[in-house]
């Protein structure tokens, strides 16, 4: 009877483990989630308004980390593939760029704690731009409300979703095929937060497969 029990819970492990690579084409394995947030995220220190101490993760959703995070998701609630695909064109809408915005403590689990101090961002301070001319940008839209993802284990809360449209304006992308240097503008509180995130870099790297991963 015991060894019945230990091949059927062996089994049972098996498939659960498998269930999300053998039926979702952009499933990413438990052990490469986390280096995509590292490879597509900086962190900053904050200061004036904010506790001492704190700090804001800045995460730009790339095809690959988005794959990430609706991976764990698809793992933990048992998603279906098209349920798992749903999550995924949230992380990585085909209309926006997403970058994510999570505030914690500087130390470890310090993105996992619930605050209850205000961590405001400012809605009209929203800008995707070039950095050696920050006057060509995209404003970006706060999504309304906190929100709180999974990846690796840990729990990152106190969440934001900036949306910026791929399109400017005058109905002209950004950047083209080789994207220079961009900057991700906003604030919180009273402090102006420039981000570089390089995107040439990840290309180059092949961290990415060009701009339509961004």
């Amino acid at each position: 009877m015991r060894t019945t029990i230990l091949v059927v819970t062996l089994a049972v492990t098996l498939a659960t483990s498998t269930f999300g690579q053998s039926t979702w084409p952009r499933y990413v394995p438990e052990n490469k989630r986390f280096g995509t947030l590292k490879t597509f995220s900086k962190t900053v220190g904050t200061m004036g308004s904010i506790q001492t101490g704190a700090m804001i993760l800045v995460s730009w959703s790339t095809a690959p980390l988005a794959g990430s995070l609706a991976s764990e998701l698809m793992d933990d609630k048992r998603l279906t593939t098209e349920q798992t695909e749903a999550e995924y064109l949230r992380f990585h809408h085909p209309d926006y760029y997403t970058v994510i915005v999570t505030y914690g403590e500087g130390k470890p689990g310090g993105f996992g704690k619930v605050f209850e101090d205000e961590f405001a961002i400012d809605e009209d301070a929203l800008f995707l731009q070039l950095k050696a001319d920050p006057k060509t940008f995209i404003r970006g839209k706060l999504e309304p409300g906190l929100t709180s993802y999974k990846l690796g284990g840990d729990r990152y809360r106190n969440a934001y979703f900036i949306r910026f449209p791929k399109l400017k304006e005058d109905g002209k992308p950004l950047f083209g095929e080789t994207p220079p240097r961009l900057q991700v503008h906003f604030m919180v509180g009273s402090k102006k937060i420039d981000i570089e995130l390089d995107v040439a870099g990840w290309i180059k790297d092949r961290k990415i497969s060009g701009v339509s991963d961004l």
